[in-house]
């Protein structure tokens, strides 16, 4: 009986031995033979650091330029063509860089007495000067290492603009090229704004009389020659820039 007993457990014993090395055992080396199991790679995760927001420059900035002239006289607006005289020039802008801005300007007058050579006259007829600008600043120096927050630079100013003034029945208009040049200063506030002071003078190519257009009908001078409508002129502007 003892015997019989014996070997009945020594059979399970082999069979559970059979068993585990059949599913495998990771902690005993293989048979002589078998294939080596390639160990499973295990990817390291290194440590992300902290990233740190490097704060950008005022002198790299970009911005929205809020800007008038308030003594812009063109040529235009003298006695020997429209005769509306000076009047304040309004700008909104972008600030591309510390050097290059685009602007919109617009510039509004009253012309004592509008002629046409349809014989028609107007008295304090509207006139209108508007333009698209791109402007250039060469930078003489870096306002945070001198000068305590001034900034000196040479404009360049490249603008298309248009002529109109508001005749009874027609709008007698033009379109012109100009280029500008002058000196200008800018103040960096310890704030997100800065102001420039900037004076230029503006040289202006009419590209036709102003006359109502699709017709022969044009504004006339005091003279009663044809507007030419140049926008040559000087300008002194005062404007305001918020830094984003």
């Amino acid at each position: 009986m003892v015997g019989t007993m014996t070997r009945s457990c020594a059979t399970l014993l082999l069979v559970a031995l059979l068993s585990f090395r059949a599913l495998g055992d990771p902690t005993t080396a293989p048979e002589p033979g078998e294939p080596v199991p390639e160990p499973v790679a295990t990817a390291e995760v290194a440590p992300k650091s902290a990233e740190v927001a490097v704060p950008i420059s005022p002198r790299e900035a970009n911005g929205l330029l809020l800007g008038f002239a308030p003594f812009y006289k063109t040529k235009i607006s003298g006695v020997d063509e429209l005769n509306h005289g000076a009047s304040t020039a309004w700008l909104i802008g972008l600030r591309l860089s510390e050097s290059k801005t685009l602007m919109l300007r617009y510039q509004g007058g009253t012309v004592p007495l509008l002629k046409s050579s349809a014989g028609t006259t107007t008295t304090n007829a509207s006139a209108t000067l508007a333009s698209i600008e791109f402007e250039y600043g060469v930078v003489l120096n870096d306002p945070f290492e001198s000068f305590a927050g001034f900034q000196f630079f040479l404009p360049v100013n490249l603008r298309a603009y248009t002529n109109w003034a508001s005749g009874n029945p027609n709008v007698y208009m033009n379109f012109g090229l100009g280029v500008g040049m002058g000196a200008g200063v800018r103040y960096y506030t310890k704030g997100p704004f800065l102001f420039d002071l900037t004076f230029l003078y503006h040289l202006g190519l009419s590209l036709g009389d102003m006359e109502w257009p699709g017709s022969n009908d044009k504004a006339l001078n005091p003279a009663g020659g044809p507007v030419k409508g140049s926008a040559t002129g000087a300008e002194i502007r005062l404007s305001a820039t918020w830094l984003f």
